[in-house]
């Protein structure tokens, strides 16, 4: 948990220097389906069908870990500092639930 806040950190920092311009709804997709993809991979990889969902999105979301960054650089890209901070102060529960979420329909699809 404190590796994901220390990087959604280091983007807010990186963020001050130069601002770039809001993604656009393909970066969005894009980063979007390339953690979905990982976290569909990393569900089938680790869960056993019996443990609870929540643990084992845990473990899927270390996997998935540069993915969740990728898709909170593109989403956070355009806010202000106040909102990306608080957007980062988030990220752990918000990337649980998808997470979970996956482990689910993952589940669902066996």
């Amino acid at each position: 948990m404190v590796r994901y806040v220390a990087a959604i950190l280091a983007l807010i920092v990186a963020g001050c220097a130069a601002e770039p311009p809001p993604a656009t709804q393909a970066e969005k997709d894009s980063s979007e389906l390339a953690l979905f993809t990982c976290l569909s991979s990393a569900s089938k990889q680790l869960d056993d069908g019996r443990s609870d969902a929540g643990t084992v999105a845990i473990a899927v979301m270390g996997g998935c870990g540069r993915e969740f960054v990728a898709v909170d650089e593109v989403q956070f890209r355009g806010l202000s500092l106040d909102m990306r901070a608080r957007l980062a102060s988030m990220a752990f529960d918000r990337r649980l639930k998808i997470a979970t979420f996956a482990v689910l329909t993952t589940r669902n699809k066996s």
